[in-house]
């Protein structure tokens, strides 16, 4: 199950990177809904809550 992407503005990825000591694929993914692990669940709080993050509705395809 993918959860809905969370869309952040540019240059967000590698602030998420710096700030948590993460990898910017491993960033990526969790922003995409791909990964499910305490890890992505931080990271998508972050995004939200700190960088103007927006969830975006994902396709049930």
């Amino acid at each position: 199950m993918r959860f809905n992407e969370i869309v952040v503005p540019y240059g967000t990825i590698r602030k998420l990177a710096k700030d948590t000591g993460l990898s910017e694929p491993c960033i990526r993914h969790a922003l995409k809904g791909i990964t499910n692990s305490d890890n992505s669940f931080l990271i998508r709080k972050i995004a939200r809550e700190r960088y103007r993050g927006v969830e975006i509705k994902s396709n049930p395809s």
